[in-house]
C-alpha cells in the first residue's frame, strides 16, 4: 500500500513494503527513479540494522547470537506498518518479530518517518529503539536514487551532470576488491576539477564511491546545462556512498550511510563493523537526512 504526502506542489509517496520511497514529485515532475528492473527494480530501499554485506552473509555477536542477513539488512524485506500519518508526513513501523530474531537476534522498533520540510525539501528521519534487554548494535541507511538526466533536462545526457562537494580537495575513496570488500588502505584518487566531479558511467564500474572525509555533510547533485538538480544534506550520518548501475543506467544514488560493507582487515564479529553503534536497553537514537529538488 502506498500513502502520499503533499504541501503545494510537492509531494512524496511511500508504501509499506519495505517503507521505502515511490515517488517524488514537484509540480507533476517525477524525480525518483522508478525502479526499472531492466537496471535497477528498486527506488529507495532503507538500510537496517546494517549497511553493504557480511562475509558470506553470516557474522557472530559479542551477545553470543548469529546475524544471517543478506545485503543491506532486513527492513527492506519487510512489511511496515503506518503508525502516524499527517497531510505532509507518514511515520512507518516495523518490530521485530520471530521471522527478524532468525536473522538479527535483537529486539527493536524502527520508525521511519518520511515528511516536507520545506517548499522542494524531504526529510527522512529514522528512530530506532531497543525494546531487548541486551546491548543492541545497529547501523542505518539510505538509498535514494534519482533520475539523471533529471525531468528539467530534456535535452541533456548522463554526461552533462557533475557532483558538487562542499571544498575542492582532492577526493579519494577506498578501492573495493573483487571479493566485495572496501580496502581503507588503498585509496583511489577521483578526477575532480575543482569541487565538482564530472559523471561518467565508468565512474562505477566497481560499484559504490564511499566518501568519508568530506568537510560538510552536504552533495549536489547537478545539471551543467540546466543547474536543476538535487541536494542531499546528511549531517547525522558519517559517509555518503554515490552509487548507479554499471552500464547505461540512466539514474544516481546519493546514500547517507552510517557504516559500509564489510572492509578489508575487519572481523567477523557484527559489533566491530565500521561505524556500528550500540543502543543499551531501553535506549533511542534518530538518524536524518534531506533531499531538496534545485
Amino acid at each position: 500500500m502506498e500513502i502520499t504526502i503533499a504541501r503545494g506542489g510537492f509531494s512524496a509517496a511511500a508504501s509499506t513494503a519495505g517503507a521505502e520511497l515511490m515517488h517524488l514529485c514537484f509540480d507533476g515532475k517525477e524525480y525518483l527513479w522508478g525502479g526499472d528492473p531492466a537496471w535497477w527494480a528498486n527506488r529507495a530501499p532503507i538500510l537496517f540494522p546494517m549497511v553493504g554485506s557480511l562475509r558470506k552473509d553470516t557474522a557472530a555477536t559479542k551477545s553470543g547470537g548469529i546475524c544471517r542477513m543478506k545485503r543491506h539488512g532486513l527492513a527492506k524485506f519487510a512489511e511496515h506498518s503506518v503508525y502516524d500519518k499527517g497531510d505532509d508526513f507518514v511515520t512507518f513501523r516495523l518490530e521485530s518479530s520471530p521471522w527478524s530474531l532468525q536473522q538479527y537476534p535483537y529486539a527493536f522498533c524502527l520508525d521511519t518517518t518520511y515528511r516536507i520540510t520545506g517548499p522542494k525539501t524531504l526529510e527522512t528521519r529514522f528512530t530506532v529503539r531497543n525494546t531487548g534487554d541486551i546491548p543492541m548494535p545497529w547501523l542505518a541507511g539510505g538509498h535514494p536514487a534519482f533520475h539523471v538526466p533529471s525531468p528539467e533536462g530534456a535535452d541533456d545526457a548522463f554526461e552533462d551532470y557533475v557532483l558538487c562537494f562542499p571544498d575542492d580537495k582532492p577526493k579519494r575513496v577506498p578501492v573495493l576488491l573483487p571479493n566485495g570488500e572496501y580496502d581503507f588502505s588503498d585509496l583511489l584518487t577521483l578526477p575532480t576539477v575543482g569541487n565538482e566531479l564530472p559523471l561518467t558511467h565508468r565512474l562505477f564500474d566497481n560499484d559504490a564511491l564511499a566518501f568519508s572525509d568530506l568537510s560538510a555533510p552536504t552533495l549536489t547533485l547537478r545539471s551543467k546545462k540546466t543547474g536543476h538538480g538535487i541536494r542531499i544534506d546528511f549531517a547525522d550520518f558519517p559517509m555518503i556512498g554515490v552509487w548507479s548501475k554499471a552500464g547505461t543506467a540512466p539514474f544516481v544514488a546519493l546514500e547517507p550511510w552510517m557504516g559500509c560493507t564489510t572492509s578489508k582487515g575487519e572481523s567477523d564479529c557484527f559489533d566491530e563493523k565500521r561505524g556500528m553503534e550500540v543502543l543499551a536497553p531501553g535506549g533511542c537514537a534518530t538518524r536524518a537526512f534531506a533531499v531538496t529538488v534545485l
